[in-house]
Parts: structure tokens; sequence; C-alpha cells
């Protein structure tokens, strides 16, 4: 006989089930609110040999934990509904931690190759109130996404007394990859590696199609620098660069069908796209039933969403940072944090993706306008225009967001001030308002002049 109870901070759910000299498997389904932490707790009523066993929690399909129901050992599992997803390339990394002796004395570092400080809780209790919604029953659940790579995990005490008993896991992708457990001292320490993530890239597949002025549909393995495409409705602009152009590279995409097109939308899952309102949302948000907008400006119901792999990976770059791809409005861009605004940390801000990775890409946008073209790959296929600050901002976001917010902050000083040049001097009409607004002040100040000059 087995007890079975589903802790939350609200109520608790019990369940209790009789198991027979066979193996069995007894599934109960919960829904769980998301951004609390769930505890599972399971052991045997009865006093004979207890056999052993296995629990298992999944969250819409995933294993998060799974822990071993051994002899007359009783075993708890942590469940916790996932806040956000990591973007691309890379992996979320899963701390657990609980320790009931003292855990105000308790703090913990997370070192990339053993040397760089990557986070830190700085104390048990600010990490408590950094986390406030995932702490409970004195167990601090904290989910970093890093890259791949060598890591050290090291939790102490900051008192002589140690840490005292508690244990700690630390899990990628829901797989329990180090851990500790009994009556520690001062400190423990734990090195750990994570693989490089599998990309999806940010583009869209080589059998997908553009509307080319004066030519009709173009495959994207045909698609050239200055091709003039489709971006709206009777809308057309050049294409200034690739943000990604490999027709080798074989990626999975999202197939997207609508009711009524003449071929679905394959697109990456971080990859952008225009929705009912207006919004740009990453392609991994869009459901069955959800209205994108065509490059008629009408309305188009999603009907199937399929995984897909395709060989060719392309992401064609307008003024305008949107294109319209099999008849489908989408961005040129990619969402990090697989969000439609734009995150530092756990904290979500009021600037969306579109807004930003548009205003960041001005600086290339005006360094053609200027006249300093040309067009440079990674062997991935991959714009040094674009490698560069995506591996910047990557690299920012996986730091402290202390560091995140000054790094973002200054570079977005930058190219906020080159996107404000760009609209100024972008295409003619610009160029010649500044030119009259010099001649006027000059006029001016040489009337001025002259009455100073005669009244002397």
């Amino acid at each position: 006989i087995y007890d079975w109870s589903l802790l939350t901070s609200e109520k608790d759910v019990k369940v209790t089930f009789r198991d027979s000299d066979n193996w069995t498997t007894f599934r109960k389904n919960y829904c769980l609110e998301r951004n609390k932490l769930h505890e599972v707790y399971v052991d045997s009523t009865s006093t004979d040999n207890k056999p052993d066993g296995q629990v298992t929690s999944e969250i819409n399909g995933h294993v998060m934990f799974s822990d071993q129901l051994i002899n007359d050992r009783f075993q708890s599992t942590l469940i916790y509904a996932d806040r956000e997803k990591c973007g691309t390339g890379w992996t979320k990394v899963r701390l657990v931690l609980k320790f009931g002796d003292n855990p105000e004395t308790i703090t913990w570092d997370l070192k990339e190759n053993g040397d760089g400080l990557f986070s830190s809780s700085a104390t048990y209790e600010a990490s408590r109130n950094e986390y406030t919604d995932i702490f409970y029953r004195n167990t601090l659940v904290a989910d970093k996404c890093v890259s791949g790579g060598n890591y050290e995990f090291q939790i102490r005490s900051s008192t002589s007394r140690g840490l005292g008993s508690g244990y700690y896991k630390i899990y990628t992708d829901g797989k329990e990859i180090a851990s500790g457990s009994g009556n520690f001292g001062r400190s423990s320490t734990k090195t750990f590696s994570v693989e490089e993530s599998p990309t999806t890239g940010f583009c869209f597949s080589g059998v997908s199609t553009v509307e080319v002025q004066n030519k009709g549909q173009v495959p994207m393995t045909n698609l050239v620098l200055g091709d003039i495409v489709q971006v709206g409705k009777n809308q057309y602009e050049p294409i200034y660069s690739f943000g990604h152009k490999n027709g080798m590279k074989s990626a999975e995409f999202l197939q997207i069908k609508t009711k009524g097109s003449r071929a679905p939308l394959e697109i990456s899952s971080n990859h952008m796209i225009a929705v009912e309102d207006g919004r740009y949302i990453p392609a991994s948000l869009v459901k069955e039933g959800d209205t994108l907008i065509s490059g008629q400006k009408q309305l188009a119901v999603v009907t199937k969403i399929t995984k897909v792999i395709r060989q060719g990976a392309f992401a064609p770059f307008t003024p305008s940072g949107r294109i319209v791809v099999d008849d489908i409005v989408a961005s040129n861009y990619i969402s990090y944090h697989g969000s439609e605004y734009f995150k530092v940390g756990r904290f979500e801000t009021p600037i969306t993706n579109q807004w930003m990775a548009h205003t960041f890409n001005s600086v290339h946008r005006l360094a053609i306008q200027l006249g300093f073209a040309g067009e440079t790959y990674t062997p991935e296929g991959v714009s040094n225009w674009v490698n560069l600050p995506h591996q910047l901002t990557v690299w920012s976001l996986q730091r402290h967001i202390m560091v995140s917010t000054t790094f973002i902050g200054l570079a977005l000083a930058v190219v906020s001030l080159s996107q404000v040049i760009e609209i100024v001097i972008a295409g003619s009409k610009g160029f010649g308002v500044i030119v009259g607004i010099v001649v006027i002040l000059t006029l001016i100040y040489r009337r001025h002049s002259m009455k100073k000059l005669v009244g002397n």
C-alpha cells in the first residue's frame, strides 16, 4: 500500500492505491499552477518488505524528475512548472537545494569552466526573495540558461556549524547529472558538463517561397541581395542582407498550415511571425486555431502544425524588418527566451523582441546607406553583421542581471542613436530635410551677424 501526496502551498491532494505482486503503473494527472513549486511524497504504509519501484513526474509529456523507491526508504519528487524556455543554443540547468538546519547561512556559486563566476545566490535569503514564487518548504529551485561547457557548482555555509543535513541536485532537460546529499561540512563542490544544445536555426526552410517583384514566386534558395521582395500588401522592399544563408544545412522547422493557403509556412521555432493584432511572436507560441496575417492583409487561420527536417536555412533581411513568406507575414528576426518581449534574467521588459532586433540592426542598415556594403558569412552561413551582436547578446544574457542590464543598456543607447540617424537620412526626402535645416540656420545666423555689424 502506497500513499501519494501532492503538496502545494495552497492545498494537499492525496491518492491511495494498492500494489500487487506484479509491477503496476499508476498514473494520476493534475493541473499545476505555473511558477509554483510542488512536491510529491511517496511512502508505503506496509510493515512488510516493501517492493522496489519508481516515481516519475512529467510536465506536458516531458520527464522532469525520476526517483527510485527502494525498500523502506521515503522518497520525494519535486515538480516545478516551468517559467520559461531557454532560447536556441541554450540548455536549462536546474539547481534544486534543500537544507533544513540553517538555510539562512547558505550561499552558492555557479562558475563557468571552474573560473569565471556565472551566477551566484548572494545569500540564501536573497535567493528566496529573487525566486519567491518557487521557494517552498525550505526548497529552492533556480533555473539557469547556459551554453555548452564545463561548470563548477559550489554550496557553502557562512557558519562553523556547516551546511548540516540536506541535498542538492543538478538537472539538465529533466535528467539528473550531479547531486550530493548527507551531512555536509562547511562547503561542497561538484563539477559537471553541459553538452552543446542543438540549434534549430533562425530562418526559413529552403523550400519556402517569396514573391519577388517582376519575377513572381521564387524559392529561398534562389534569392539574392537586391531582390525586391513582398513585405506587405502591395509593398515591396530590397533584400539588403541575409542573416542566415546556408543551402547545405539541415535543420528542424515548424510547418504551419493555414486555411486556404497554397503551401505551408516552414519556419524555425524561435523565428517571429505576425499574428492577428499585428504583434510579432515566436513561431513556437503559435497554436492551431490562431490567426496569422496573409500577404494581402487578410486573416489566415492556422489549421495544423507539425515539425519537419529540411535542407537549407535562409533569413533574408529587409529595411522594414518584415517579409511575406508563403503568403504569410513574418519577421526578419528571432526571439530570445521564446517570448514576445525581451527579457533580462527573469524580468520581462516592455520592449518587444521585434523592436529590439530591428533597432540593433540599424547599424548594419546605416552602414549600407553610407556606402559600406559587403557581406561575409561564418562557416555556418551566418552573416558576420549578425553573428557578433548575436553572440554578445547571448553572452550578456547569461551573466548576472546587473552585467546584462548594463551591457544591453549601453549597447541600446548606441544603436538607438544609429536608428535616429538612419531615419533622418533615409531616402532623398530625409537628406533634403537635413540640407534645408542647415541652409535655414545658416541664413538666420548670417542675418543676425549683419544686424550686429550695422548696429556697430
